[in-house]
């Protein structure tokens, strides 16, 4: 009915509980959806999960080790196909293009504080996933083809961040701390 609805013409808004926008898409092709219907009414497909934020009255900001930089660079071009894998370079690059940052990432640290509880947390924050579907993602719904052909395919178009590099820019911009995104994404 939803399908029937979007192709009159209707927004239509729902939610379903999955890992990522990609494996939204294969989870309503295995539900019965028809696949040309429905990549000729779909749009786009957001993923979303809350994680803990850093208490602002008490983290502490730290440079980032050579080891930690290494590690959350790794983490990030872990979604890129083999065959396009940026380098650690540019993907630095690109961090402080969007970050502003000059010199080396820092990163928050939890304290604890009587603001916080003395947990070092405060309050939560969104990490985001955003799939819009454009004419190669669409053939590849309507082929029914895996959730990681459809990120593969998103991602090496360049509109594409995965919820784990979402989060990793949150983590370099203070809000929260590696081990909060690792426990709420799938890598």
């Amino acid at each position: 009915m939803a399908i029937e609805a979007s192709l009159t013409g209707h927004l239509v808004l729902s939610t379903l509980h999955t890992n990522s926008a990609a494996e939204t898409v294969v989870r309503l092709l295995d539900m019965g959806m028809d696949p040309f219907n429905f990549a000729d009414s779909l749009v786009a497909v957001l993923a979303q999960r809350l994680v803990r934020r850093l208490c602002p009255q008490c983290m502490r900001r730290e440079p980032a080790t050579h080891a930690e930089q290494e590690e959350l660079c790794e983490d990030y071009r872990h979604a890129f196909p083999e065959d396009l894998h940026p380098t650690p370079e540019a993907i630095r690059a690109e961090w402080r293009a969007q970050l502003g940052e000059d010199s080396t990432p820092h990163l928050g640290r939890p304290v604890g504080c009587p603001a916080c509880d003395h947990s070092g947390y405060k309050g939560r924050t969104g990490i985001h996933e955003l799939l819009t579907i454009d004419a190669a993602l669409r053939r590849l719904i309507q082929t029914k083809a895996p959730s990681e052909a459809l990120e593969h395919a998103a991602v090496s178009h360049g509109h594409f961040r995965t919820l784990r590099q979402d989060g990793i820019l949150k983590v370099l911009q203070g809000l929260t701390t590696i081990d909060e995104i690792r426990a709420s994404t799938a890598h």
